[in-house]
């Protein structure tokens, strides 16, 4: 399955619940192949202004499950939330 493109403006943290295999497409047209371990955590900052807008597709063969936190005290405001139609 694939998690479509969507930004991250909000400083945060993921955390792999699952271990798995994945891709991400990045806006500026590069691709990243991770293999993530059970408890791999990385932490994202973004100054003012910056964001991060990317996808997620698991290639791998079982569930990927991850944990996010977002901070709301981060240096951007929060994105508008959009409802599903």
């Amino acid at each position: 399955e694939r998690l479509g493109f969507h930004t991250h403006v909000l400083d945060y943290f993921w955390t792999a619940l699952t271990p798995g295999r994945a891709i991400s497409r990045n806006a500026d047209g590069t691709a990243d192949r991770v293999t993530y371990l059970a408890g791999d955590t990385r932490h994202l900052h973004f100054a003012p202004g910056q964001s991060m807008t990317h996808d997620l597709e698991n290639i791998g063969q079982t569930d990927l499950l991850f944990a996010t936190v977002e901070f709301l005290g981060s240096g951007n405001s929060p994105l508008p939330l959009i409802p599903d139609p």
